[in-house]
């Protein structure tokens, strides 16, 4: 049966010099995905695609305190302006189909969509992830996924009991089973991207590894050696104790989808939960953090 779902699509003119300010504000009120657009009449174009519900109501009246808030800090800049149209499901089916090409994480690891047919099968030890994003997050494209994605490369060991928080598309649990791990399972409260992640397992042989569930009633307290989150500050900071509650002593914690500028608050929250920062990884103005409780595991 063809998905019901609908989209919005959120077009903003604004100069250049806001662009980033502007990006930055989508993707932390959840935009699917952004398109920058550089036309001679208009400038830069923003266009920016939103599943219609409750949270995205609000999104036009959030930016228009930002334009405002932006334009008291540029009084010589234009304020940006905006429109918000609906877009069609079968329309950003399309364009993200179109968009979405392989992604050279490292040297060993490529992200692709699964249509897309390799010109040469894989070299020994490289790993390929085949995922179908759709409407949910995660391709490697962001640099939260792409951080996160790095770091399990360091610390996926093999038997690992991986957990993976918020899983999106299913893209980091998936790729904790190709590294070795033993049981994996991924959650999220998003019964489409629940589905999603369930294909894309399927998709890369890994079913029997990498469980998907929409909910945390499956999450076990102190099981886990690893457990990511790739999520933002505000959602972060309701569930982190229940994220760190369910890793063993020893183990590994993972959090992305963090501010750079955020990171003082980010590192007061682990401490207030006891978790012991190992390592930052940081990519533009994004930052994942390693972290362990207790004794770390060798």
């Amino acid at each position: 049966m063809a998905s019901q779902r609908k989209f919005l699509k959120i077009s903003i003119d604004c100069h250049p010099t806001l662009e980033e300010a502007v990006c930055n504000f989508l993707f932390e009120n959840g935009t699917l995905g952004l398109e920058v657009e550089e036309t001679e009449k208009r400038g830069t174009v923003i266009h920016a695609f939103f599943p219609e519900g409750k949270g995205t109501e609000s999104v036009g009246s959030r930016f228009e305190t930002l334009a405002e808030n932006l334009q008291r800090l540029f009084p010589e800049i234009p304020k940006p302006e905006y429109e918000i149209a609906p877009f069609p499901d079968r329309d950003w089916q399309e364009k993200w189909k179109r968009s979405f090409r392989p992604l050279k994480i490292s040297t060993d690891l490529i992200v692709q969509p699964s249509w897309w047919e390799s010109q040469k099968p894989p070299g020994p030890g490289r790993i390929i992830l085949k995922i179908d994003p759709k409407t949910a997050f995660g391709t490697g494209h962001h640099p939260s996924t792409k951080l996160c994605l790095l770091a399990l490369k360091e610390v996926v060991k093999p038997k690992d009991r991986v957990l993976d928080y918020g899983c999106g598309s299913g893209i980091l649990g998936i790729y904790a089973a190709k590294k070795g791990a033993s049981q994996v399972l991924g959650i999220d409260n998003d019964p489409e991207a629940v589905d999603c992640a369930k294909e894309n397992v399927v998709i890369n042989e890994v079913a029997k590894t990498v469980k998907i569930r929409i909910g945390p009633k499956s999450v076990k307290r102190g099981y886990y050696d690893i457990a990511v989150a790739n999520i933002d500050l505000a959602t972060l900071t309701q569930l982190v104790t229940r994220i760190v509650g369910a890793v063993k002593p020893g183990g590994l914690l993972l959090f992305s989808g963090i501010l750079s500028e955020e990171s003082s608050s980010m590192r007061n929250l682990l401490n207030g939960v006891h978790v012991r920062i190992l390592k930052t990884y940081q990519e533009d103005e994004w930052i994942a953090i390693l972290g362990t409780i207790g004794v770390r595991r060798v």
